[in-house]
């Protein structure tokens, strides 16, 4: 038997292949190409984050009949949406297959995958104003609860901001100060708190937007194909292995130092850990909200929030003892999960994303 209580071994297992075949062999890629030109890392088109949702759509549309985006069935909104994807991404492979090939790197790589990623994003958006959330939920693709999904935004945000705080006031951190330049543009003393104010508004809603192709490509795979799968085995327990999961995946980015966490033994673990309970939140917002958008926005807030902390207001000066990523951060985040562990939603069956009603 292939099934306990519902959970599909195979199709897990055959994701997971996919998945980490692909993003772990084009980071090995990336890596040898880097290092054959004496640098360490090549200026490439970020095709890893797209992976997971492409093996996953990959096999849902073409290999599995009873998927809802299985090819053979009536055509929906939906399918232009995830095919779409499919198509983005092959484009970018395409963009990273250039770049690791043709050395020195062909100019603007990066910049042609940024526009088709904001070509992607218009699409979607086009297509919801133009059919509405109906349209979408038939394949699990609905906006859900917007008013929800706010009041988590605005949490994690003062999270993160309550970490930068808890940074500087314990000397764990540096102050930047006023660096005179945002985003590499000059700006008055008397300015500047006006000028990184603007930007902060940007960096909470307008960058994320701007990425959501590529957390939308992590986000469908962990908290939506993986965990539906997964859940089938208890809420609480398959969370944890969603989590669990995100963290190994990310262990060749670890690897080559361009990751928060660095390349050692403590490095990992505490990824790990902290993968494992940031992936408690970002389930709960996929399964508060009933919606895919809201944990794909969630976690493009959290990188360009977190970025911006660092950059901006405080760096801590130990990347394992601090605040934010660091160890007494993840205290800090393993308090919060107890918290959302207590909401009646890990007690839903089944607790996936559905189809039929959202959330509110």
């Amino acid at each position: 038997m292939n099934q306990v209580q519902g959970f599909r071994v195979g199709r897990v297992l055959l994701f997971l292949l996919l998945t980490f075949g692909l993003s772990w062999g084009l980071m090995l890629l990336s890596m040898q190409a880097a290092s054959s030109t004496g640098s360490t890392s090549l200026d490439l088109p970020p095709i890893g984050m797209l992976i997971p949702a492409f093996a996953a759509l990959l096999l849902e549309i073409f290999f599995w009949p009873d998927s809802k985006l299985y090819v053979r069935k009536p055509g929906s909104v939906p399918r232009i949406v995830v095919g779409a994807y499919l198509l983005m991404t092959l484009l970018v492979a395409a963009l990273f297959a250039a770049g690791v090939i043709l050395r020195p790197s062909p100019p603007h790589l990066q910049s042609m995958a940024n526009v088709l990623f904001i070509g992607w994003t218009l699409l979607v958006i086009q297509l919801y104003n133009r059919h509405g959330d109906q349209a979408f939920r038939t394949g699990g693709l609905q906006l859900g609860g917007v008013d929800t999904a706010v009041r988590i935004g605005i949490g994690v945000v003062l999270f993160l901001l309550l970490q930068a705080v808890l940074n500087w006031v314990s000397g764990l951190g540096i102050f930047q100060g006023l660096q005179g330049r945002i985003e590499g543009i000059p700006v008055p003393g008397w300015l500047y708190p006006v000028g990184l104010i603007i930007l902060f508004l940007l960096t909470f809603s307008g960058t994320p937007l701007g990425s959501l192709a590529l957390t939308f490509g992590e986000e469908y795979a962990w908290r939506g194909f993986l965990q539906n799968e997964l859940i089938k085995l208890g809420t609480r327990r398959g969370v944890f292995l969603v989590g669990l999961i995100w963290g190994l995946w990310h262990i060749p980015i670890i690897l080559s130092g361009i990751h928060t966490y660095p390349p050692t033994i403590p490095g990992f673990l505490l990824a790990i850990v902290f993968f494992i309970l940031w992936g408690y939140v970002q389930s709960y917002a996929a399964l508060k909200t009933q919606s895919l958008w809201v944990p794909s926005f969630l976690h493009g807030l959290v990188n360009a929030v977190y970025a911006f902390t660092l950059r901006y207001l405080v760096r801590p000066t130990d990347k394992l003892y601090s605040f934010g990523l660091g160890v007494f951060g993840v205290l800090c985040l393993a308090t919060v999960v107890v918290v959302l562990l207590r909401d009646p939603v890990w007690h839903t069956r089944p607790a996936e994303i559905r189809t039929e009603e959202v959330i509110q």
